[in-house]
């Protein structure tokens, strides 16, 4: 699964925020939270351009 693929990454950033504040527990926490963006905006990216339509809302005021 390519999700996966910035865990790694996201947990090693948050220990090491953890381990400057002292708090290596909320540390981890923000690591899975940041590796969780981080491949949520890049699959974002991989969305062809015949699919973006789809997701788009037309205002009816204009």
């Amino acid at each position: 699964m390519k999700s996966t693929r910035f865990v790694g990454l996201g947990i090693a950033l948050g220990t090491a925020i953890g381990t400057a504040t002292d708090n290596v527990a909320v540390g981890v926490a923000l690591g899975i939270v940041f590796s969780t963006v981080i491949s949520a905006a890049k699959s974002k990216r991989n969305v062809s351009p015949q699919n973006s339509n789809q997701d788009t809302i037309e205002c009816p005021i204009d």
